[in-house]
């Protein structure tokens, strides 16, 4: 595989630019001065900043924006594509979003790679944002929308970059970060892998083949990584709950969206962690963060201080709605660990009912992790689901169909669910609102579109007004 070199480019034209991995890449390039292009199916917030920028962008895909030294495709993008078939055919040079990531990653001297099945968006939000406020000036790459950072991208003048990178393409086991944390890992993308087996050996090929003088965070309550850490041959740092963990959680009270802990360094007590996101979950992701920012020299004082301020990405338990005693929240899980996390938040918050509106997301998802999905929304009252979001899938001729995944669900002694489709969710919704209801509107895809509606027709309810 021949290097990309950032500097020798001028310019490069990305297929699939409004996705929330390739409108960062986007944003970073055009920040170093090279000329970015573009095309998706449909503008977004993310393409219209990119305008703004500067980008041309085309909606749909039909031709290639002048001649470009580089065309770059995100995950899913197949040689049949117009623009696609067009550079190859001119001989222009054609690569995957994943391979872009790994040139930016290898153009600074200290860059972090946060990866995992859960957490990783709200892990790399916290050390980006923990980075920026101690002043280290980081270039930075997020897998969702950071109201800090304005958007997803961050360029940075110093020689430290965090990005998040995912497993699903297996492309992972071929970047050489310096310093990598892991969340976890989950039986996702077996689409690519087939089975767990397979997952876990591209961690160990990465793991295995990274840079000796790293460091790696884990987690240490994944058994899986737990085994894992022992083939890194640099340094390092486990962080968790209990006390052989490197870092480790105590003393911890949870209360409604935020959480408080008395944190421990190689068994000193460092002092208490205060945070304004909630769950046990985060209460992890915070950890990773600080043991990453301790090992870049910033004093622990320093970090309580910023991280008390930081708030998650966009559509990670986001609160979008939260009057006249009903809350809606809106949240990108879309495996079946996501929403049993979510719910649980929901339970601990101590309000009324928990009606979810749930979209899978992908057909090969849907199908693959049936079992799991059937199980995950106990704890909530009622359900919805509606129509899978494709990406960019097609339907298959069997399976992966929400009547499966209704009765699955219903075997599994959950009576209050019901299909719906997307458009008929919001009025529903409004129908039964009720005084201490927290709705949980679920998925990676577009069900975020309803929003405004569902808020709509709940805050008209007279019956809801304060007494």
């Amino acid at each position: 595989m021949n290097e990309i070199k950032l500097d020798k480019l001028k310019h490069v034209h990305m297929v699939g630019v409004g996705g929330i991995g390739m409108s960062a890449l986007a944003q970073i390039l055009i920040d170093m001065g090279i000329t970015v292009s573009g095309s998706d199916l449909k503008s977004n917030r993310l393409t219209e900043k990119l305008k703004e920028k500067g980008c041309t962008i085309f909606t749909g895909h039909s031709r290639l924006h002048g001649t470009p030294d580089l065309v770059v495709r995100s995950f899913g993008i197949k040689d049949t594509n117009p623009e696609i078939a067009e550079a190859k055919k001119s001989g222009i040079k054609v690569i995957d979003r994943s391979e872009l990531l790994k040139a930016v990653i290898d153009s600074k001297k200290r860059s972090v790679s946060i990866c995992g099945a859960h957490g990783k968006t709200t892990t790399t939000s916290m050390v980006s944002y923990l980075m920026d406020k101690a002043g280290l000036d980081p270039t930075v790459l997020i897998g969702g929308v950071v109201e800090h950072f304005d958007g997803n991208a961050r360029t940075g003048k110093s020689d430290i970059l965090v990005a998040e990178t995912d497993e699903s393409d297996g492309y992972i086991s071929a970047l050489r970060p310096r310093y990598i944390v892991i969340t976890n890992i989950d039986n996702d993308h077996m689409d690519v892998y087939k089975n767990m087996k397979n997952l876990v050996e591209t961690f160990r090929t990465f793991l295995r083949s990274s840079k000796p003088d790293g460091v790696l965070f884990y987690n240490i309550h994944d058994e899986n990584l737990k085994e894992l850490s022992g083939v890194y041959p640099g340094k390092k740092i486990s962080f968790g709950f209990s006390h052989d963990c490197s870092i480790y959680a105590d003393s911890i009270m949870i209360n409604g969206m935020s959480a408080a802990f008395t944190c421990f360094y190689h068994g000193d007590e460092m002092g208490k962690v205060t945070l304004n996101v909630p769950g046990r979950h985060n209460i992890l992701n915070a950890l990773a963060a600080i043991a990453c920012l301790l090992e870049f020299g910033v004093p622990f004082e320093k970090i309580t201080a910023i991280i008390r301020e930081f708030k998650s990405a966009k559509r990670r338990f986001e609160i979008r709605h939260d009057f006249n005693g009903i809350m809606v929240v809106e949240d990108y899980a879309h495996h079946p660990t996501e929403i049993k996390t979510v719910i649980d938040i929901a339970q601990v918050m101590n309000k009324g009912r928990i009606i979810v509106v749930f979209q899978p997301h992908r057909f090969s998802r849907t199908i693959m992790l049936e079992d799991e999905f059937s199980r995950a929304f106990s704890g909530a009252h009622k359900l919805i689901l509606t129509d899978i979001y494709a990406a960019n899938e097609t339907r298959p001729v069997n399976g992966g169909s929400l009547n499966n995944m209704y009765n699955k669900i219903r075997r599994n002694g959950f009576e209050d669910v019901r299909v719906m489709e997307k458009q008929s969710v919001a009025k529903h919704l409004g129908d039964i609102a009720k005084r201490g209801d927290i709705m949980l509107v679920m998925g990676a895809g577009d069900i975020n579109e309803i929003i405004p509606e569902i808020i709509s027709n709940i805050s008209g309810k007279k019956e809801n007004a304060v007494l």
